[in-house]
């Protein structure tokens, strides 16, 4: 666990102020399910190991940096656990680029751009499985309980490449001090949490299961 905590929520002093000239729309807080635009864009990104966006149910959509922003790596890369229970989330969701928070939201009527912003981005739907693999790929603990999903988003490919960890890449050229880097790996995830979902099917779990059969032989 750590020991951060991210919050875009006001202080308590400025919504009892019957005086305060803050608007509502200054005091809201980015409405799509995964707002990972904003959250990259904090300080302790780099090493932020929880993130649970439980509930957020407002607008079921990701805000994502922008695609060469991601091209650098992974937004989140010691993300180990992250939590989307019920967020009203589908087989498919819908994905936006964001721009990165600056000092300048703070200033008056910001936040409206910003929501305006938000409301007219044209956006694109992704599967969501595939997409939460490529853009965390160093999770262990994925939550999606309490979701819209199905059994057609679960074939044994898009399993495969959520649980499987990739091999470990080769050394390549890099600006360490070695002068050698590795490229991200995927870990795999270790627990995928599905309760409260739409699934009637689990064909894809057991023809993954029968990769491993023969790799432990138990005595009967």
């Amino acid at each position: 666990m750590h020991a951060r905590s991210f919050s875009v929520a006001a202080p308590a002093r400025l919504k009892a102020s019957p005086t305060s000239r803050v608007s509502e729309l200054e005091l809201a807080i980015p409405t799509p399910t995964l707002p990972l635009a904003a959250i990259a864009a904090q300080p302790f990104a780099h090493n932020l190991k929880v993130l649970v966006l439980a509930k957020r149910r407002a607008d079921p959509a990701f805000a994502l940096p922008a695609a060469a922003v991601l091209g650098l790596g992974p937004a989140l890369p010691y993300l180990e656990e992250l939590s989307l229970e019920n967020c009203a989330l589908g087989d498919t969701v819908p994905v936006f680029s964001a721009p990165a928070p600056t000092p300048d939201d703070a200033a008056v009527g910001s936040t409206a751009t910003a929501a305006a912003a938000t409301a007219t981005e044209r956006r694109t739907s992704e599967p969501l499985l595939p997409l939460l693999a490529r853009l965390f790929p160093s999770v262990r603990t994925l939550d999606l309980s309490y979701n819209a999903l199905t059994s057609a988003c679960l074939s044994p490919a898009t399993l495969a490449s959520l649980l499987f960890a990739d091999p470990l890449p080769p050394l390549t050229p890099g600006a360490d001090d070695e002068g050698m880097t590795v490229t991200t790996v995927r870990k795999g995830v270790r627990q995928l949490r599905l309760r409260g979902n739409r699934l009637d099917d689990l064909g894809a779990f057991a023809e993954l299961a029968g990769r491993f059969k023969g790799s432990r032989v138990v005595p009967e």
